[in-house]
């Protein structure tokens, strides 16, 4: 084993991993009865994490339920891996289909460390389950899960010249044909070709617990498809493990509190709170990082609020679970931010004004109100620390008519081009209403910024045992 992860963390896990191993020397060079196949199920490694997508032509998020997601996660979460030998992964690797797999998804994850990392120890169930529409197959490939994500790789087949693999609506339900997710996220394979392969991550809902059995209905180019298998829920279920923390740092007199980090295969996802005596309203990090004791950089992989209560946010990262650091290390500079009193934009869609926003970074430049809907453009110039190149939506979920009426999400939103300048193109599209002017949107995000060091260590040795 690499020294480099110390002691193994998990003995069911590695009880586990010998278990199969004696499985895969039973093959002695023959094909894998399906019953090898299955117990083979925890052997192989994947992950979804946000890592280079050379052939991605989009990522999208889509909002299940009232309450879920209502700032949108920029999640891709990066993934560790189960302690088992080079030798057992190397084996697995073997096994009839998986090697384009796993070498499709270390190709497209490169860059990604725990997705590398889970690659070389085996953390998949494999499903190999296709279902065909007209010519057309989709092939759900594998599963890597925990307690608060499924993440899947599928391939796409028989698409005509032209066609993309769009998706659509996605349900995924347990034995009791309950729910068991809030929202999910897809990248797209762009190419013009007939075989794509993409990937899916569903966000399990807030106590809910990762199933043993799912029923998984997904549209993909138009078409309606059904896959129902079991969970390995030997190997993904129960494996977090949180620390309480008790950490403020302060940003321009700016207050933001720490109060918990939960470690999983997937995920570190860090607590905290804003002081509601703060005179400004923070959007999130810019440079924010996350390191072990080695130096060591986990990538940060998401920053959520607005679904949370109030003033709550989360950030997460990529984890190094199975590496067993002792120390980890959060540290930045910058933070978004605006003036609590700048935080909303007010504008006239009938007569196309903007009547308030927080500077002359944002213009409106289209708006049209008639019996389909109402759409907005907007151009906003991106400067300061954020890179050019990154993407903002400006408006926030739900706005106020003139008469007090609140609505609630657009159809479409975000940004539609950007240039080298900073200036990036806005547009959104509302459903049709009897929208009484002017209109009052809350920002939920702006290029504003407020900087001020820190770094903050995380004792990983202080973590709970696992149960």
């Amino acid at each position: 084993m690499d020294d480099r992860h110390g002691e193994r963390l998990d003995p069911k896990l590695d009880r586990h991993g010998e278990r199969l191993e004696q499985g895969l020397a039973e093959l002695g060079g023959r094909p894998p009865s399906p019953e090898l196949l299955l117990r083979a199920d925890a052997a192989i490694a994947a992950g979804m994490a946000q890592g280079r997508l050379r052939r991605r032509s989009r990522r999208r998020w889509q909002r299940l339920g009232s309450a879920a997601l209502t700032l949108a996660l920029v999640l891709a979460v990066g993934l560790a891996s189960i302690r088992i030998s080079p030798a057992f992964a190397s084996a697995v690797r073997q096994l009839p289909g998986m090697a384009a797999i796993v070498d499709a998804i270390r190709e497209e994850y490169s860059l990604n460390r725990t997705v590398q990392d889970a690659l070389d120890e085996g953390y998949l169930q494999p499903l190999h389950l296709t279902q065909d529409h007209e010519g057309v197959k989709v092939t759900l490939e594998g599963l890597v899960a925990d307690d608060y994500r499924m993440m899947f790789v599928y391939t796409v087949a028989g698409l005509g010249e032209n066609e993309h693999a769009d998706v659509g609506k996605v349900k995924a339900l347990d034995r009791n044909g309950q729910s068991v997710i809030q929202g999910a996220g897809f990248s797209f394979d762009g190419r013009e070709e007939a075989f794509k392969r993409q990937t899916m991550e569903l966000m399990l809902q807030p106590g809910s617990p990762l199933p043993d059995w799912l029923d998984l209905q997904v549209e993909v180019a138009g078409a309606p498809y059904r896959f129902q298998f079991p969970v390995d829920r030997e190997l993904f279920a129960d494996k977090s493990r949180t620390l309480p923390l008790e950490e403020t740092i302060s940003i321009e007199n700016q207050q933001l509190r720490f109060t918990s980090m939960r470690i999983s295969p997937l995920s570190v996802a860090i607590e905290a709170e804003y002081d509601p005596a703060n005179t400004m309203k923070l959007y999130g990090p810019v440079d924010m990082k996350l390191t072990d004791d080695s130096g060591t950089e986990w990538g940060g992989v998401g920053y959520s609020a607005g679904s949370l209560e109030e003033h709550k946010v989360r950030f997460e990262f990529q984890s190094p679970y199975f590496r067993q650091p002792k120390s980890l290390y959060l540290s930045g500079k910058t933070f978004r931010a605006l003036p609590k009193d700048k935080g909303l934009i007010v504008l006239d869609a009938e007569k196309g004004e903007l009547l308030a926003a927080p500077d002359d970074r944002l213009k409106l430049i289209s708006s049209s109100v008639d019996a389909k809907g109402m759409k907005l453009g907007f151009e906003l110039r991106v400067d300061g620390p954020d890179s050019p190149s990154r993407s903002y939506s400006v408006l926030g979920s739900d706005f106020t008519d003139a008469g007090g009426r609140s609505f609630g999400l657009h159809l479409q939103g975000g940004t539609e081009t950007s240039d080298p300048d900073g200036w990036q193109k806005l547009s959104y599209t509302y459903g049709p209403g009897d929208y009484k002017q002017p209109l009052t949107f809350e920002i939920s995000n702006y290029p504003n910024y407020i900087e001020g060091e820190y770094r903050i260590r995380l004792p990983l040795e202080e973590l709970p045992p696992e149960q």
